[in-house]
């Protein structure tokens, strides 16, 4: 008999403790899945890193309200190599930055299960912010310092004195480098990286065929829109 009571106290007492377990289970899940937080994931280093970043945001702003530069057009009127008709960009400057740096952050976001580390998703986020940065201010240089006229100049010079809209005449100026061409080789190389070192393409174990092949279609990809 007291056997008996014995065996229904200790089941009563783990019926009652199995709401405790699941809360405690729970949060060791939570545990084990940050369990790779380093307690100094963040350095005082990394504050000129994003100090960097916002000068390069900053500086290519500005530095796309300057007029570029005037170049001598031979035949303005009549060059054939500004007369081509205007059309609509067949890939919008968003679509092509959605393509490369929606794709990278959606490898990064994949990872994340994999990975559990707050020290690799910032890493990820600061170089991936830094590559983006750099590619748009040094554009946006190469742009103002060129000067080169786009194919279609004399058709955008046509519609500026339809309505009067000058902004079209430094557009207008402002073909090289392209645009498009560097904001997917920034995104889409970036990725093709991060996603050979998170597949361990470069080691002796890890360099599969296919795993190269995944990261290589991410750059050609990118050469194809650009």
């Amino acid at each position: 008999g007291e056997q008996l009571l014995v065996a229904c106290d200790a089941s009563g007492s783990s019926e009652a403790s199995s709401p405790e377990e699941g809360k405690s289970s729970k949060k060791g899940r939570a545990a084990n899945f940050l369990r790779k937080v380093e307690p100094g994931w963040w350095r005082f280093s990394y504050i000129g890193d994003w100090v960097i970043v916002v000068c390069f945001v900053i500086f290519s702003s500005l530095i796309n309200l300057a007029e570029p530069r005037h170049l001598d057009l031979p035949f303005p009127s009549t060059n054939p190599n500004v007369a081509y008709p205007y059309k609509q960009d067949t890939i919008p400057a968003w679509a092509a930055g959605l393509y490369s740096f929606g794709g990278a952050v959606a490898a990064v976001v994949v990872c994340v299960p994999f990975m559990r580390s707050i020290h690799d998703m910032h890493n990820a986020a600061l170089s991936l912010l830094y590559s983006w940065g750099l590619a748009h201010t040094f554009t946006s240089v190469g742009k103002v310092f060129a000067g080169r006229y786009r194919p279609n100049y004399l058709d955008m010079l046509e519609d500026l004195s339809i309505s009067g809209d000058s902004d079209k005449e430094w557009n207008g100026r402002m073909s090289f480098p392209s645009g498009h061409a560097t904001i997917m080789f920034a995104g889409c190389t970036w990725m093709a990286l991060y996603m050979a070192g998170k597949l361990k393409c470069f080691t002796n174990k890890g360099g599969e065929a296919w795993k190269s092949a995944l990261c290589a279609g991410t750059q050609t990809r990118s050469g194809m829109d650009g």
